[in-house]
């Protein structure tokens, strides 16, 4: 996919990419909030808020528009209340799918190579 590809479907799709980041940003705010309403113990510290608030404000809006760009230019078209689960479910799907990893891993540990 070259530039003006990609420039074209923003073009001729942009209310459709908006609630798909309508639908990332909801998903931004209410895991933000869930945080917020933590124990106090159970909470991060504060020198980690910032990479986490970035991660939340850049990467969830990113990952949802992106996976509805990336159906559109696979020529699949989809209203805005589609539009908006894309952008509100896409993030949601690789965050379950890193923190079962995550889990994974600390659960059973990594496995490496003798003499790694």
């Amino acid at each position: 996919m070259n530039w003006e590809t990609l420039v074209k479907i923003f073009d001729t799709n942009l209310g459709t990419l908006a609630f798909a980041l309508f639908g990332a940003l909801c998903l931004t705010f209410l895991s933000i909030k869930e945080h917020a309403d933590r124990p106090e113990n159970d909470k991060m510290v504060n020198s980690q808020y910032f990479l986490y608030l970035l991660g939340w404000i850049l990467l969830y809006p990113t990952l949802g528009v992106g996976v509805a760009t990336a159906y559109l230019a696979n020529n699949n078209q989809f209203g805005a209340w589609m539009a908006m689960q894309i952008g509100l479910t896409s993030p949601a799907i690789v965050i379950g799918i890193t923190k079962g990893g995550a889990n994974k891993m600390a659960k059973n540990g990594v496995i490496t190579e003798p003499g790694q």
